[in-house]
């Protein structure tokens, strides 16, 4: 801007030209009045009258036509048509509005501020939640404050540190600019948002497995993380590829068309640029961190529950004639809650109640040791049936646990774990590890040690399971404690139990996609992976039920060797019978 008015101060030496209000402009000479500075605003609106600006929209209209009555897309041509004339309509009012606020030498800060910050980004933080499929309940909160770091971070640098315009907030400078950030932020943080939710709620599989393993909750998601954040990005990163190359991007173009040289806007534009890079950046990270706290609670589990079909209508919707009267606020989903917080379900009055019941015991070698695991705890399991259940596990105990399907077998097992969601505080449940109350230890710590292997998901994981194996021994809780068993290594221990289990090469098997592998192999691996860590109780759900008879009977016999304390989920009565020291059942009676 100084440079430009240093130009024009040379070219007329008689009429001075200094920045005011974020623009370039010429001071009026003696004989030049108000009237005369009026009649060249006109000209320069008249240079591009709305006849001709109509006459632009001559092939939209074509294409629409020909759209419905040649091809039938009746619904296509009708949304182009609408779109047409409320682009129309809505820049006309804008340009409308803007103009006498432009034009006056007065200017207000806490209208400017209002209009970018009360207005435009609010309605553009619901639009971004809007356009998801899914959505929480604090979506919307988490938009705008996503939306308002990444705006108000680079709107200030662009407006202090780069154009320094006079005022600072000159609605000629921070208008444009900011609808502009706004505008692009929204479409990359809407991609990163709907993204990151398709993950947590259809992809979840290996985000499970992570956390059984012991990761953080951030840990957990940060691939889907890295994923949502190049999606979000890509958009704005292929433009910055390409530009001035292929295509002159729209600002420029106004720019030149006004007058201006290609010199000053194309620096404009650089600069525009470079700010929209990092707006969307910014706005799209913090919006899916703070998605991650919270879609997960205090213990670091899931809460599934909460994420909801989204049908809340996006602005245009609101702005339609035919639209109902919704409120601005992000739809939330209302949880069910559970007798004890066990699994977030509703008590069902009639059901019968579920218990667990001891079917046959060993006495324990030393009676005075403290067990392993210790469980005290009654609320809602399965389909929100009152649940109770009493057991401890000592050290080196193999205990099965049988039931008929549905029961809540798997439910039990993630409970333990702490994968399901968390207990409420007057909950009277009690599981210690070692004689410590599981609350005195850290979430990530308690399910390192008390890990729960499920079933059935290995084929939805993505990558191989040399991928996953790298991830799991690479997590903080793993990678300070030292090797377990003979100096050898996590990914060395894996390798010597698939060889045990029949598969001669292991390292050329685990780079096999997991779609690729049969149940039984994928069941080898996964279980292969958590023989190798270094839990304190195994919790495993089905491992051996896609093995044939050979196969299942090598399993049994390192899961023997080792001496580990297991509690594993069975419908085999014969594997029951051969490998378990005591044996439990859920079943429908009386708590």
């Amino acid at each position: 801007a100084a440079a430009a008015a240093a130009a024009a101060a040379a070219a007329d030496p008689a009429a001075p030209a200094k920045v005011r209000n974020g623009v370039v402009r010429k001071e009026p000479s003696a004989g030049e009045s108000a009237g005369d500075e009026h009649r060249h605003r006109q000209e320069l609106e008249n240079d591009l009258p709305l006849s001709r600006v109509l006459l632009a929209s001559l092939p939209l209209l074509i294409l629409s036509f020909v759209a419905s009555t040649r091809l039938g897309l009746y619904k296509l041509s009708a949304d182009l048509l609408i779109a047409a004339i409320r682009t129309l309509v809505q820049l006309s009012c804008l340009a409308f509005v803007l103009t006498p606020i432009f034009h006056s030498e007065n200017h207000s800060r806490l209208f400017t501020c209002s209009y970018v910050f009360l207005f435009m980004l609010p309605l553009a933080a619901y639009e971004a939640t809007a356009r998801s499929n899914l959505t929480y309940p604090g979506a919307y909160r988490d938009s705008l404050v996503g939306l308002g770091t990444g705006v108000v971070a680079t709107l200030s640098l662009a407006v202090f540190g780069v154009v320094r315009s006079s005022p600072w907030y000159s609605p000629r400078v921070a208008i444009p600019l900011g609808g502009m950030l706004i505008s692009n932020a929204l479409s990359g943080m809407s991609l990163a948002s709907s993204e990151l939710l398709e993950e947590l709620h259809n992809r979840s599989e290996r985000i499970e497995v992570m956390l059984a393993f012991g990761a953080t909750p951030w840990e957990a998601t940060w691939l889907a993380m890295s994923s949502a954040l190049g999606k979000a990005l890509m958009p704005t990163i292929n433009a910055m590829n390409v530009i001035g190359l292929v295509a002159i991007p729209g600002m420029m173009t106004g720019q030149v068309l006004s007058g201006a040289s290609p010199v000053r806007a194309g620096r404009y534009q650089i600069m525009i640029m470079y700010m929209i890079a990092a707006c969307t950046f910014l706005a799209a990270a913090v919006t899916t961190s703070l998605m991650v706290e919270s879609l997960f609670d205090g213990r670091g589990v899931y809460r599934a529950k909460d994420v909801v079909k989204n049908d809340a209508p996006g602005v245009s919707q609101l702005l339609s004639s035919g639209a109902t009267r919704r409120s601005l606020s992000a739809p939330s989903a209302k949880g069910f809650e559970g007798v004890g917080g066990i699994d977030g379900l509703e008590t069902m009055a009639n059901s019968p109640p579920i218990e667990l019941r001891a079917e046959a015991m060993v006495p324990h070698q030393t009676p005075n040791e403290t067990p392993v695991l210790e469980a005290d705890v009654f609320g809602s399991i399965a389909l929100g049936q009152p649940f109770g259940a009493s057991m401890t596990l000592h050290r080196g105990e193999i205990a099965c646990l049988s039931g008929r399907s549905g029961i809540g077998k798997s439910s039990m097992l993630r409970m333990l774990a702490e994968l399901s969601s968390s207990f409420k505080e007057e909950s009277p449940a009690r599981i210690q590890l070692n004689g410590v109350e599981r609350k005195s230890h850290q979430s990530h710590q308690w399910r390192s040690s008390v890990l729960y292997l499920p079933q059935g998901i290995s084929s939805s994981l993505p990558g191989t399971p040399k991928d996953l194996a790298a991830d799991l021994f690479q997590l903080k809780i793993h990678v300070h404690k030292k090797n377990i068993g003979n100096n050898a290594t996590p990914t060395e221990r894996v390798a010597s139990f698939l060889r045990e289990w029949g598969i001669e090469d292991p390292t050329s098997a685990m780079g096999q996609s997991w779609s690729n592998l049969s149940g039984g192999e994928a069941q080898r691996f996964l279980l292969a992976i958590a023989l190798a860590s270094d839990s304190k109780v195994l919790l495993i759900d089905e491992a051996t039920g896609s093995l044939d008879q050979t196969t299942k009977l090598q399993v049994e016999a390192t899961i023997k060797r080792l001496g580990r304390t297991i509690l594993m989920v069975t419908h085999d009565e014969d594997q029951a019978t051969r490998l378990c020291s005591s044996r439990w059942r859920l079943v429908e009676g009386d708590l």
